[in-house]
């Protein structure tokens, strides 16, 4: 009886450890899913102000970034890059698309998940949304 004493504490610190490392791993991956949430968002809000008004579509793209970093766990606004493409898929500057023209608005993000014990990569997060030019001439 004696010899089996600390047995208990033992094995309580063994399960503590990993359930430490499950949990900060679901905070970790939760963290991912929550900047994709907003970049997902941000990326639609800001095809849409482009769509109605193209003018000011640096402005919407610096938006996505600005709704990353102010996201739920944030990120870094300087992480998230954006482009628009017209409807073949080329770089476009939406100033200069017609009324009624299929365009596209890409941004990524880049994430990495820190979870312990296991060696992760980075990812990039990307979102494309798809809209019509809405602007009258």
């Amino acid at each position: 009886m004696s010899d089996e004493r600390g047995q208990g504490t033992l094995e309580l610190l063994l399960v503590l450890g990993l359930l430490a490392a499950l949990l900060f791993g679901a905070l970790s991956l939760g963290r991912g899913y929550s900047t994709r949430h907003a970049l997902d968002n941000a990326t639609a809000i800001a095809a849409r102000q482009i769509a109605l008004t193209p003018g000011y579509w640096g402005d919407a793209l610096k938006g996505v970034g600005l709704a990353v970093e102010a996201s739920l766990w944030g990120g870094n606004a300087s992480d998230v890059t954006c482009a628009v493409y017209d409807a073949g898929g080329a770089l476009a500057d939406p100033t200069f698309l017609p009324f009624g023209s299929r365009f596209s608005v890409t941004c990524s993000a880049d994430f990495q998940a820190a979870i312990a014990f296991v060696s992760t990569s980075p990812r990039t997060l990307t979102v494309t949304h798809y809209e019509v030019m809405e602007r009258y001439p």
